[in-house]
């Protein structure tokens, strides 16, 4: 990609996978080079993508320092694991303990020294500087998780040409949900896609842990809770918020239609029953139990209960 924007080449970088997909449900089943680039031009011709810009320098370094700080960090830990099975062992051999702590140091040194460049990186970047504190600003995202977000947010901007859309950004982490369902008989619980940089969703997946205590946006997570929701259902409601959030103040953008417009909001969550569909005899199963009648001497209430994709940050009109 690098080779063709300096040419001042138009280019779009598809999803190996999505182009795959797509000569598959063409009928191609050939896979040679010559048959490649004839299904890159039919499928090009055809589909008409949007052109892609290249993404600024100074946010390419970003992500390389980065990416060699998080291998650097998680090389340490892979000895410390050994050094700490070794200790369990009955008779462990000096000679290896003293290996695997002469192989700790110099990585936790060169794990200090990446933490002082990317200091000084930033430092000579005041634009990202002013990005990353805006981020902060959100709930749930800390040191460890702002600058991630950061090239994240980024690299969307770019692929989208800045047009993109809260949904397109869930979309893009694999954090939008999949619902399966024909007819009255074939029903499964909906679950995200899991799409996209697992290591970011993971990551996400703490800052919600983080963030869902104090008295934040996030703090919705202990009503859904109470709603007998799964913890991993309310804390990937809890990511998805944090995404949205931080989206919303990184592209300073606000969209026309009603779906868009909350791409910004961190309002707390509201679930209505006009925002949900009519419920399925098989969803009925997550209703309450009905009061007893006899005892209460009133009418029995049946509670609405909003299925999985209409809760919260599940629901892209109520993030």
């Amino acid at each position: 990609m690098l080779f063709a924007h300096r040419r001042g080449w138009r280019i779009t970088q598809v999803n190996p996978l999505q182009g795959r997909r797509w000569a598959q449900g063409a009928g191609r089943r050939a896979k040679t080079d010559v048959q490649d680039a004839l299904l890159l031009a039919e499928y090009g011709k055809r589909m008409q993508p949007a052109p892609q810009e290249q993404t600024p320098p100074e946010l390419q370094e970003l992500d390389l320092l980065l990416r060699r700080r998080q291998d650097v960090e998680e090389l340490p830990q892979r000895e410390r694991n050994r050094l700490f099975n070794l200790e369990k062992h009955p008779h462990p051999p000096a000679s290896v303990r003293q290996s695997l702590e002469r192989t700790i140091q110099p990585l936790e040194q060169e794990f200090t020294q990446l933490e002082e460049a990317l200091e000084a990186f930033l430092k000579e970047h005041p634009t990202l500087q002013e990005q990353q504190r805006r981020l902060r600003s959100a709930p749930g995202v800390g040191a460890r998780s702002v600058l991630r977000l950061l090239v994240l947010l980024s690299r969307f901007r770019t692929l989208t040409a800045a047009q993109g859309t809260a949904k397109q950004l869930l979309a893009f982490l694999g954090l939008d949900p999949v619902p399966y369902r024909s007819g009255s008989s074939v029903h499964r619980p909906p679950s995200i896609s899991k799409k996209g940089d697992k290591s970011m969703r993971a990551l996400l997946y703490i800052a919600a842990f983080g963030g869902v205590s104090g008295r934040n946006p996030l703090g919705d997570f202990s009503s859904l809770r109470a709603r007998h929701k799964p913890q991993k259902v309310a804390l990937a409601a809890a990511a998805r918020k944090i995404l949205v959030g931080v989206g919303g103040l990184s592209l300073r953008s606000t969209f026309p239609n009603r779906s868009q417009t909350r791409f910004v909001n961190l309002a707390p969550l509201t679930i209505t029953r006009e925002s949900t569909m009519k419920p399925t005899p098989l969803q009925r199963r997550s209703y309450t139990r009905r009061p007893n009648k006899r005892r209460t001497g009133v009418s029995p209430v049946l509670p609405f209960r909003a299925p999985f994709g209409a809760l919260g940050g599940f629901d892209i009109a109520r993030c």
